[in-house]
């Protein structure tokens, strides 16, 4: 009964990994330079290199939303090269030095203005 049990684990786990990232290894095949055909296999088909957006990252999308520009994409970036993390934002609850967080408060001084 045990040995069932565990191999259905080992199943249940193997199934999570292969939904969860199959899609992005057919992605990273298709979009990898094909040396026979002189171009990715996705270029190949739709006539331009895949479009890749933040939504593909990891970051959660409640601090997505708030991004903005591309030094707001640099702040964010920064933040995770502190080494020194004592104080976490107050509203995103990321960790960084200060109590609220520069990205955090500029979308405040945008959402009060409007």
């Amino acid at each position: 009964m045990e040995e069932r049990n565990a191999f259905y684990e080992k199943m249940d786990k193997y199934y999570k990994f292969k939904s969860t990232n199959l899609n992005f290894v057919h992605f990273q095949k298709n979009s990898s330079f094909h040396r026979t055909i002189g171009r990715s296999p996705y270029k190949a088909l739709f006539g331009n290199d895949p479009n890749i957006r933040l939504r593909t990252s990891n970051l959660p999308s409640d601090l997505l939303k708030k991004l903005i520009t591309e030094e707001d994409l640099k702040h964010i970036s920064q933040i995770k090269k502190i080494k020194k993390r004592s104080i976490a934002c107050s509203i995103c609850k990321a960790k960084n030095n200060e109590i609220i967080c520069q990205l955090c408060n500029s979308s405040k001084k945008n959402t009060n203005s409007s």
